[in-house]
């Protein structure tokens, strides 16, 4: 469970910077990771493997962060309908 929880925060992080720019609140970051679970997942676990090696993520985070962007806007979670419950 620790793992899956670690995965996802690794995708928010990195995926909070295009979403930093259009001032979502935490509660819209989190909902927009979310609702892609798969993929949200999945880029999750690259970047905690990265971000788990010792010298290797000092170099790995800026690649972290343009490739969490890339993936934001290619998988089009810019477009995902924020509507208030």
């Amino acid at each position: 469970m620790g793992t899956i929880f670690s995965f996802f925060f690794n995708a928010l992080d990195f995926f909070d910077y295009p979403m930093t720019r259009k001032y979502f609140t935490l509660r819209d970051k989190i909902k927009v990771t979310y609702a892609k679970p798969m993929y949200t997942l999945g880029f999750g676990c690259a970047s905690f493997l990265i971000m788990f090696l010792p010298v290797v993520n000092v170099l790995m985070k800026p690649l972290c962060v343009v490739s969490g962007t890339a993936f934001y806007f290619e998988k089009k979670y810019d477009l995902i309908n924020l509507k208030t419950n």
